[in-house]
Formats: structure tokens, sequence, C-alpha cells
């Protein structure tokens, strides 16, 4: 059985730590069987560099994702 745990996180900010080291900083957006999706991304590794539009992390590219409160 596959925990939902990002599931009730949806829409926080998420850094995320990828295999092939690189370090997205974003919302999560949704968290499916087969990857997450970020929205307002910037690369922290590649000088931070901001992506446009949705972003998609395969499952077996995430090795560590930090989740972040909300700032009120």
């Amino acid at each position: 059985m596959r925990r939902r745990w990002l599931r009730t996180k949806e829409r926080d900010r998420a850094i995320v730590y990828t295999t092939d080291e690189q370090v997205l900083d974003g919302l999560l957006v949704t968290d499916a069987s087969d990857g997450i999706v970020l929205i307002d991304v910037r690369v922290r590794s590649d000088g931070d560099v901001d992506l446009q539009g949705e972003i998609y992390v395969p499952r077996e590219r995430v090795r560590f994702v930090q989740l972040l409160a909300r700032s009120s």
C-alpha cells in the first residue's frame, strides 16, 4: 500500500533534492504515484534559475523532499 503523506501537504512549499544533484524549490501541486508536480519553481543548484509552468519530477528521481511550513 502506497502512503499518501504528500497529499495532505499540497500547495505547501517544497524543496526537492533529486538523484542527479538538482535542488528544486517550489509549490507542491500534485503527488501522483509516478512523481510530483511543482509550480513557481526555482532551481537552487543552477544559480537560482526561475522556471515557468508546471515541473514534473519522476518519483525515481526524487532523493529527498523537505516541506516547509507556510508563513503567516
